[in-house]
């Protein structure tokens, strides 16, 4: 491996030796904004809204949580041109500062009835192009980041143009190698999810048992650990 070529990474999967396309993004699929507002209107139709803080924070979403959104409402129009599609990515396309710009989500599946906000811009990459959680791990490298950064516009609030998104150039390998590098990152993300998780319990324990292990004047059972018992 030539390590001084810019289009092949240090680190790869065994069987993959091709030098990675560099693609201009706007290329390759439609960028779109004008989503939806947070309003609730007469004689429009319920909806479940993707939300900037939904794709800020990675929150995963599925056809059985989209249901957990935001309620607002959309007409007939917006629910077709701003729906929400399997392969979708999102970005956040504003900030207070630049380093902050451009988080990225990947929907893994289509989600009924659901549209996403105005706060966001929707990339809808053309087909064959991505494998569809490679651009969750891709677009938020340090290399896609530089790029965000540099052209985010603005003073006391930063933003990323349509036009910016379009002219963003990403690496791209193979789909086979994008699905071996997808599925790995993939794992490594349930992986940490699950930590977390019993990170978390273990935080609950421990709270309540310096509620219960330590007397505080109050004879009352608040914590549903058995006072006078032992551990």
């Amino acid at each position: 491996m030539d390590k001084k070529n810019k289009n092949v990474p240090l680190i790869r999967f065994k069987g993959f030796e091709e030098e990675w396309e560099e693609i201009r993004l706007g290329d390759f699929g439609d960028f779109k904004s004008n989503g939806v507002d947070k309003t609730v209107k007469e004689k429009e139709l319920p909806i479940n809204l993707l939300n900037y803080m939904d794709v800020y924070n990675q929150r995963h979403i599925s056809v059985e949580n989209c249901n957990e959104l935001m309620q607002v409402t959309a007409t007939d129009r917006q629910i077709k041109e701003n729906n929400v599609v399997d392969g979708d990515v999102f970005f956040t396309p504003s900030s207070e500062t630049p380093e902050d710009i451009g988080h990225v989500s990947v929907i893994e599946e289509t989600l009924p009835n659901t549209c996403y906000s105005y706060h966001l811009m929707r990339y809808r990459p053309k087909e064959n192009v991505f494998y569809k959680i490679f651009p969750k791990y891709s677009f938020a490298s340090d290399y896609m980041r530089k790029q965000l950064v540099f052209e985010a516009q603005g003073v006391q609030r930063f933003v990323l143009s349509k036009d910016s998104f379009e002219n963003l150039v990403a690496k791209k390998p193979s789909i086979s190698e994008q699905q071996k590098i997808g599925s790995f990152f993939k794992e490594l993300d349930d992986l940490i999810g699950a930590k977390e998780e019993e990170l978390q319990k273990l935080r609950q324990l421990k709270s309540a048992l310096l509620d219960a292990m330590f007397p505080n004047g109050d004879s009352e059972n608040t914590t549903g650990v058995n006072r006078g018992g032992k551990c």
